[in-house]
């Protein structure tokens, strides 16, 4: 039986292989939880067989760090109570692999919270990799665009004519929210046909109007978007 108090790592021995992938991963299970208290859980993947697949492993330590930040907090909520709360702290976090290719990895974590309050949280946290100037980083909105370009402003263009047309962004509507920050142009996915964005609550409405995602296709960033950059194999 699971012994709650400790931190177990569960590996699912398989492994998942792409055809059109130099690389392979397995999928991984790290839980942590007392009873009554909090339970935190993060599925990821480890990558092997490349370069780039080292760096994309970047994405899994990250959201480790995080779920030990929450099981911190929820260790120091229990030593203020006297008993044992009616709605426990959860954490979920499950590392969704979107891309796999030679020369692209992408990697999607959705996260649901609950610290206490009148309700939970939701956050969004996609990780893309690529090959830029010969190195496999991270990429950015900056990155991924023609040299030169203010990458930031040509998002926004973008987003923001989006945004307007959709009802749940009330705070674009009212004049609240006037432009996209560096942090949220950054916070994109990878597809076949586009990048994916996802705003969490509370950043372009209210937290009833939930995550707001917005779809942005290679077509309409063609103008802004490096032919010779990391996405060069997507955009032919």
């Amino acid at each position: 039986m699971l012994n709650m108090r400790k931190l177990v790592i569960l590996l699912v021995s398989a492994l998942v292989p792409f055809a059109s992938s130099a690389a392979t991963y397995k999928r991984a299970e790290l839980k942590e939880a007392k009873a009554g208290w909090y339970e935190a859980k993060l599925s990821y993947a480890i990558f092997s067989g490349s370069s780039l697949a080292t760096a994309a492993n970047r994405s899994y330590a990250e959201e480790m760090v995080k779920l030990k930040q929450f099981v911190q907090q929820s260790k120091e909520f229990q030593k203020e109570e006297t008993g044992k709360p009616e709605n426990p702290n959860y954490y979920d976090a499950g590392g969704h692999v979107t891309m796999d290719r030679p020369d692209l990895i992408a990697v999607d974590y959705p996260i649901d919270e609950f610290l206490g309050g009148a309700h939970g949280n939701q956050f969004f946290r996609p990780y893309c990799y690529g090959i830029v100037q010969g190195r496999p980083v991270r990429l950015t909105i900056k990155n991924i665009m023609r040299p030169g370009i203010d990458a930031l402003n040509s998002i926004n263009k973008v987003l923001l004519a989006k945004l307007r047309k959709d009802e749940r962004a009330a705070w674009i509507e009212d004049g609240t929210v006037k432009s996209v920050t560096l942090q949220q142009a950054n916070r994109f996915s990878l597809t076949a046909k586009g990048l994916h964005f996802v705003f969490d609550p509370y950043e372009m409405g209210p937290y009833a109007a939930g995550p707001i995602d917005v779809d942005v296709s290679f077509r309409e960033l063609r103008p802004y978007l490096n032919p010779n950059g990391p996405l060069h194999s997507l955009l032919r």
